[in-house]
């Protein structure tokens, strides 16, 4: 019940694709180099928007868990 983690899915596979790998045959999938500001955007979305789905005023209350789920 968290979009978030939808969009986070395929990067957490892909890493943890990665290690899994490293561990059987010692070889990694390509690493992605990400400038430090995206990461520092991306930390700051995370917050932004667990603070943002507990706000009980419309539109925020649609990213509480289970709010689309109950018209």
């Amino acid at each position: 019940m968290n979009p978030l983690a939808i969009v986070v899915l395929p990067y957490l596979v892909y890493g943890l694709s990665s290690q899994i790998l490293f561990q059987l045959r010692g070889k990694r999938l390509p690493q992605v180099a990400l400038p430090a500001n995206w990461i520092r955007a991306f930390g700051a979305a995370v917050i932004l928007y667990g603070v943002a789905r507990n706000i009980p005023i419309h539109p925020f209350n649609l990213l509480a868990p289970g709010a689309l789920l109950h018209p």
